[in-house]
Formats: structure tokens, sequence, C-alpha cells
């Protein structure tokens, strides 16, 4: 049988039209294709696994602006197949740490029950990072910061077991004077500390005397606010502070006359916010500056 000339060009051009639909990749796809790379790269897939996969996207998107189907078909298929085994790995890699993370994570949650206060904060804090991973289904992140926890909970659990020890010693009331005489200066400096067993405490300075040749100073303020202990750092919360006294005398010379200028500054009593009047100082600071009443 002879094929005429207009049949074969029919024949040709319906084979071309069947290959560019052969070859044909729809936005849809491609953008489907980009979104399996967005979700791999959120749960911690790292872009270096995916870069070629997002380079031939772009080639295929540019071949199919073209015209060249069989080319955009090619460049999809072999990034659809970059992108399967990124997930394939994902997903191995997930079944293999989500065990140990979830474990782990538990184990964390029943130590914390021992802990109080700023321990408790901070175990909190630690958890929290955690959890936020294992929410975004990050497990390789998820176990690299419950490993970071774990490795803190031993210390926690080793400052606690210390405040633990070192709380009943410290109640009561500790009282102290120093005596200041560096530089020309004739001074005494008086504190304070009573700690309670509800976690409250009160603290009293006070200072008079001869600061140094040209200041002398008689003051005196009193604070309350709470306390904890971590380890053997005892961490005190300032939240009201009273000044009941606060004078001071200046040295002015004239040539050769001489003369104390007093300043006196109001008293006042000031709830403190914002903890600017927090600080911290040791148990063994205490032990070794203050007298236990």
């Amino acid at each position: 049988m002879k094929l005429s000339l207009r049949t074969f060009a029919v024949a040709l051009a319906c084979g071309a039209a069947l290959s560019m639909m052969a070859g044909c990749v729809s936005e849809k796809k491609l953008k489907d294709a980009e979104q399996r790379m967005d979700n791999l790269r959120q749960v911690g897939v790292p872009d270096s696994l995916l870069t070629e996969a997002q380079v031939l996207i772009v080639q295929a998107r540019t071949d199919k602006k073209l015209g060249n189907g069989m080319g955009a078909k090619a460049n999809y298929d072999s990034a659809m197949s970059i992108v399967a085994k990124a997930e394939a790995r994902f997903s191995a890699s997930t079944a293999e740490i989500k065990p140990t993370v979830e474990t782990l994570r538990k184990s964390l949650g029943d130590k914390k029950s021992a802990f109080t206060g700023t321990i408790l904060k901070e175990a909190d804090s630690l958890l929290a990072v955690v959890d936020s991973y294992i929410q975004g289904n990050k497990w390789p992140e998820a176990k690299a910061k419950v490993m970071e926890a774990d490795t803190a909970f031993m210390s926690l659990e080793k400052s606690t077991r210390l405040a633990q020890e070192l709380r009943p010693k410290l109640l009561g009331t500790w009282s102290g004077s120093q005596a200041i005489k560096e530089d020309g200066a004739n001074a005494v400096e008086k504190k304070s500390f009573s700690f309670g067993a509800d976690g409250k405490v009160q603290i009293v300075e006070e200072r008079t005397g001869l600061t140094n040749p040209g200041l002398k100073e008689d003051w005196k303020f009193e604070s309350w606010g709470t306390y904890d202990l971590v380890g053997d750092t005892i961490l005190l919360f300032i939240n009201r502070e009273k000044c009941d006294k606060q004078v001071y005398m200046a040295l002015k010379e004239s040539g050769a006359k001489k003369e104390w200028v007093k300043t006196e500054k109001p008293p006042y009593d000031s709830t403190i916010t914002g903890g600017r009047k927090d600080r911290f100082i040791t148990f063994e600071y205490v032990k070794d500056n203050f007298k236990k009443k």
C-alpha cells in the first residue's frame, strides 16, 4: 500500500502532537513539586539535598514556555526522583529518631516534677524548645535539643539537691557589719538578710561615717521581696524598697576655707518592677560575712 504525500504529512503532524501531549507538564505539577520541596525544608531537610531538584523545576518551566514539552517532562521527572529520595530518606530518619526522642522527652518530663521555682522555669524553657521541634515534625533537630536538655537536666538535678540541703540552713536572720578604712575612709556599713520559710526576704542596709576624705554618708535602706536557691546561689527578687534616710556631707574648699555642705534627699517607699533591683549572693558569702541570729 502506498501512502500519499498528504497522508504522510497528516500522520507526521499527529505523531508530533501526540509526542508533545505525552511530554506535557502542567503548571500545577510544577507548583506541587515546589511545595513538596518546601515541606521538606520546613522539617529540616538540608537545602543541599534539594538544590538540584529546584534547578530542574526551573528548567522544566523554561522548557514549557519554549514549547519543549519533552524536555520539560524529562526535567520534571528527574526532579521528582530527587524529591522522592529525599522524602524516603526523611521518613527513614524519622522512623529511627522519633522513638528515641519521645522516650527521652517523657523521661525529662518525669524528672521535671521534682523541680520548683527558678529551676522549674529553666526546665520548662529547655523543654519548650524541644517541643517546638517535635510539633514542627523536625526530628533531627528535636533529637539534638532533647540531648542538650538531658545534659542540662543533670546539672539542674544537682542544683536542686544542693538547694534542698542548704535551704534549712539559710532560714533566719543573718547580720553583719564592715569597717571601711581604706584611702582615708572611716565608716561602718551594716547589713542584714532575713530569709523566711515562706520564700520571702527582707534586707536592711545602712552606712555611716567618712567614706573618703571629701564625703560623709549617713543612709539606711530596707527592701523586701522573695528569694530562691539555685545550687548554692541565692537569687533575690526585690519588689519593694524603702529609704529611711539619705544624708550626704561633701567637703567644699574655697581657698584656705573648708566647709562641709549637707545634702539630704527625701525618704521614699517604692514598688520595684522590672527586676531592676534583683541581685544574687552565694550561701558561702552569707556564711562567711554574717552571723545568724
